[in-house]
This record gives C-alpha cells, structure tokens and sequence, in this order.
C-alpha cells in the first residue's frame, strides 16, 4: 500500500510521529513516506507564509504562545501525486496547506487527520485550555487578541469540512477527542478511532539502561520553545523558588532545561540549585539526558499525548506531570509516576514528593512495562490498518 503522511516541518512533536509512523508502516510491509514543506518555495508563498506566521503569533493572548487562522500552500500538489498514494495521513497543515487544497485531498484520496492539538475543531487555536467556544463559532475567542479572525477562520473551517471527502479523525488521547467531540471535524468524520503515539525510545528500548548519578538527584525539562507559555516553564521556575532553603536535599538539586527561547527574569532562588539551560538537543543527546536523571518534569497547563512522557518511561526516568489533558491516561499518580495540579505549589510539593519517595525503583518499572505496551508498534500498525481499511470499503 503507498502511504504519504504530510507535516509542514521535519522538527516538532507532529513530524517526530509522522516519521515513526512512516517507519512502522515500512518495517510491516507498506511504502510509506513523509513529505513536509517544499525547499524551493516562491518569492510570494514565502511571503504569504511570512504574514500567516506573523499574524499568528502576533495576535494570539499570551498564555496561547499562537493561534493560526490562516494557512498558506508550501508544497507542490503534483508531488503527492506522483506518489500515487492510497491513503493520506495529515499531521499538521499550517503554512503548508490551504482549506481548498485539504477538501481536494480527501476528494481524491482517503485521508487519515492525526490531531496532535484541538486545531481541527477551532477558529486557530491548537490548545483550548478548557474553551469551548469553538462549539458556538469561536465567537468571543480569549486566545485571539483581534477576535473576528477567530470566527471568521472557524466558519472558514465549517464549510470547508462539509466539503470534504471520505476521512477518519485519530487522536493519540481519548480526552483529546472528547475534547474535539462536538466540533464539524467529528462529526463529519467517516470514523474516528484513538491510537497512541509511537515512541521514538521503543525500537531500541532493549539497550537502554538508566544512567542515575547518586551523587546528585538530577531534574530535567524538556520543550521545544520554553516561549510557549502553556509549556509550563514558568511554572516550574516559581516552584523552585518556593523549596525551602532548608531542605537537605536542596545543595544536591540539579536541573538541565532542554530547549529554545528566551530565559531572562527568572525568580530567584536558592544559589544552591543548579540549572543547567542547554539549549536545543538531538533526539540521542535527549535520550540520553533522559537516562541520566531522576526525575523528569511536565509542568504544562494543556497536554494531548506528550511524547517526552512515554520517552522518559521507557528510558527509566521518574515522570511527575501536570493533572491534565491527556496525561492521565500515561501516569496513574503514585503507581507510575506523580501527578499534580497545574500550579506552583503543587509541583514543588511533588518535586519533594518524588526526592523522598522510596519506592521510585518500583515505580520506573511498572511504568516501563505499561509505558512498551502503550507504544507498541505492531500493535499500533495494526490500529491504523484498521482505520485505513475501514476507509477505503466505506
């Protein structure tokens, strides 16, 4: 079968799991490939992906880092074509196709939406945290500092999914699609199913051991850009600032920040406490730093399927993570791993939590053995074949 799956960047956590996929789908006996964006774009689709970008961080309120209500073409259509695909899997559509060109797709070909956010239900934002004004238009948005460019993309999107071919929604949480439940992209769809996202730790999961140092307990964060504020970086800052220096453990507190953006103004702490801000990793030097420490942290306000969490499980790292979204369904809290509210308080109260924990070993393994049986990938394969054959016979 010849599958192509679309994502409009080769970084990021949707073009992490389109590959994944592809990969599998290869491994059990499909041609599948990515395609992202064109490198050879024009002088006026790069303009257009310049203003669609600048509109979308520019208009968006802060706690939603961007919302995109636009979308530009940054890919030739011809090339899917050639591919002469079976089915389409489309990760991510931002600046890489128009709402005219998804309705071409799927009236040509079947076509699988992997929704790695809310942005298939919404006038442009990819997280809600708890709006559902999507379900009345996106009308009085709290994401878009100009709010008719919500309602104006939401009705966009409306009568663009009524024209829509033959295609299936996948979410990797079950909340996530409770969440979309409701919005035109469900209950449109030719079928909806939930499938986990791979992980990239599992092809390998045999050779890695857990690396801890004894000598200090080592705390590591992990997001693409800490810029993003529902990433919870801040978040995380405030809680170190609230450990009371006279804590034993504090002189022997590391902490590695892994990611982009700007790091200035943060609350003081104790000098103590040493944070390491490493910048941008590759997936092995991730991994590896995954390994090395005790405790991985996931302080986000919105989560769908976070991958870095499966990652860390499989790897032998310790998750403690914010109670929402769909991280409930990777951590049952104090079984395999820790959960807590999305606040300051709360997650340095389970930072000590995890530090005094005597059975974090026990921990590590169940959530190991739970976390390689979420992202197996025959299993995985298998979901989507359904949902590719399901598909194609209706």
């Amino acid at each position: 079968m010849n599958i192509v799956h679309l994502s409009t960047s080769t970084t990021g956590g949707a073009a992490i799991t389109a590959n994944s996929i592809a990969r599998i789908q290869r491994v059990c006996g499909h041609n599948s490939q990515v395609l992202t964006r064109s490198t050879a774009l024009s002088v006026v689709a790069k303009a257009k992906s310049r203003v669609s970008t600048f509109i979308s961080l520019e208009n968006a309120n802060k706690r939603y880092s961007q919302v995109t209500h636009f979308s530009s073409l940054a890919i030739e259509l011809e090339s899917i074509w050639d591919l002469k695909p079976d089915v389409i899997f489309i990760h991510n559509w931002f600046n890489l196709l128009r709402e005219k060109d998804i309705i071409s797709i799927t009236n040509r070909t079947p076509t699988v939406f992997v929704a790695h956010d809310a942005r298939l239900a919404t006038g442009g934002c990819h997280v809600t945290l708890g709006c559902r004004n999507f379900e009345i238009g996106c009308k009085h948005c709290p994401a878009a500092r100009i709010d008719w460019l919500a309602s104006t993309a939401k009705a966009s999107l409306d009568s663009a999914v009524r024209q829509f071919g033959k295609y299936a929604v996948v979410t990797p949480s079950r909340w996530l699609m409770n969440e979309m439940t409701g919005s035109s992209i469900i209950t449109n769809a030719t079928s909806r199913k939930v499938i986990g996202n791979p992980s990239e730790a599992f092809a390998n999961y045999e050779e890695f051991t857990p690396s801890h140092s004894s000598e200090r307990f080592k705390i590591i964060f992990i997001a693409a850009s800490m810029n993003s504020a529902y990433k919870g970086f801040g978040l995380l800052m405030n809680s170190l600032s609230l450990i009371d220096a006279n804590q034993e453990f504090i002189s022997n507190l590391e902490i590695s920040i892994v990611g982009s953006g700007i790091t200035e103004r943060l609350p003081a702490f104790d000098p103590r406490v040493n944070v390491n801000f490493l910048g941008k990793q590759n997936s092995q030097d991730v991994q590896r730093l995954i390994r090395e420490s005790d405790l991985m942290v996931v302080p986000s306000l919105s989560e769908n399927y976070p991958g870095v969490i499966g990652e860390a499980q499989i790897l032998g790292c310790t998750v403690a993570a914010t109670n929402v979204g769909g991280i409930p369904e990777m951590i049952e809290d104090g079984v395999t791993g820790y959960l807590f509210e999305p606040n300051a308080h709360a997650c340095m109260m389970t930072i000590i939590r995890a530090i005094n924990s005597s059975n974090r070993s026990e921990i590590n393994a169940l959530a190991r053995e739970r976390a390689l049986l979420r992202h197996d990938e025959t299993r995985i394969n298998h979901e989507y074949e359904e949902v590719i054959y399901e598909l194609i016979k209706s």
